[in-house]
């Protein structure tokens, strides 16, 4: 092998790069894609929980829907008056007042108000009630099971199981 094959095969690898570099940078320019800085604005200040709680896909798809004044400014339930408040200077309107929402689970079957059909020995964890005849110990089957499944996977500490039922802060 002679040093004229070597360099070029350099030549021919570095002209092949300088022309991908080129098309790369003139189509990052010409398939731009553009960003509205309100919908910018307002996703930096919600939450982030991207619950899903306003009824939006997260804190991006309700971002874009305030920006296209598609929903109101104050929808986010976790940012509460405080967030609608920003988002409404950002979009230049005036905050109406909101309701906090807050939930709750409808069912009461703490020990005191339902019966056990039997004696659970398993695994405690709901979703493994799935697979157990009749959907758990309790007599409700459409009930809380009361195992802290629900406790575990919430990262903000709002779940927590007294008497058998999950009661959400």
């Amino acid at each position: 092998m002679s040093i004229t094959g070597i360099l070029i095969a350099a030549a021919c690898v570095g002209i092949v790069g300088i022309f991908v570099g080129l098309f790369l940078g003139v189509a990052g320019i010409k398939f731009k894609v553009e960003v509205d800085e309100k919908e910018e604005a307002v996703l930096a200040a919600l939450p982030g929980n991207n619950c899903g709680g306003c009824g939006f896909a997260g804190c991006s798809g309700l971002a874009a829907a305030i920006a296209k004044g598609e929903a109101a400014v104050n929808t986010c339930p976790v940012g509460g008056e405080e967030v609608g408040k920003k988002i409404a200077a950002i979009m230049g309107v005036e905050a109406e007042a909101s309701e906090r929402k807050v939930a709750y689970v409808h069912c009461q079957g703490d020990c005191e108000r339902t019966t056990t059909d039997y004696d659970y020995y398993g695994i405690k964890d709901c979703r493994m009630m799935s697979f157990v005849p009749g959907g758990g110990p309790k007599s409700c089957n459409s009930g809380c099971l009361g195992f802290g499944t629900c406790e575990q996977a919430c990262p903000f500490d709002a779940i927590h199981v007294e008497n058998g039922v999950a009661v959400v802060d």
